[in-house]
């Protein structure tokens, strides 16, 4: 088996964050298409300017079907297909493809200052 590329796609509330997606940066609205295998982002960083960054984590699974195509053959293979597969995590993908980030702004600091208070005669 040969890993598998996947189109990721960011969007956020507002427009216009940054986005490090593997060796792709962008900004959203975005989608990158991202290498299989052990090669797949653990997590990004969503950020603007103005606003809270945000960290979201990429959802990986198990294609259980390589597994399969990989054991049928081993029998008469022996455990090479599985080995194979095993060192170049072929066997992962990404489970969800769009991700949706609401990016909350920074609170700004209120002066504070006391109000001034008019004596009552």
């Amino acid at each position: 088996m040969a890993n598998i590329d996947q189109q990721i796609s960011v969007t956020t509330q507002p427009d216009d964050a940054d986005v490090p997606l593997g060796s792709i940066t962008g900004s959203t609205p975005m989608s990158a298409t991202v290498p299989g295998g052990y090669s797949i982002p653990q997590s990004t960083q969503v950020s603007k300017q103005g606003y809270q960054s945000q960290t979201i984590a990429i959802q990986r699974g198990v294609r259980t079907s390589h597994l399969v195509q990989d054991f049928l053959p081993g029998l008469l293979l022996g455990p090479i297909p599985l080995l194979v597969d095993a060192i170049t995590g072929d066997w992962g993908y990404v489970a969800n493809t769009n991700y949706h980030v609401t990016l909350h702004p920074i609170p700004t600091a209120v002066s504070s200052a006391p109000a001034s208070r008019q004596e009552m005669k």
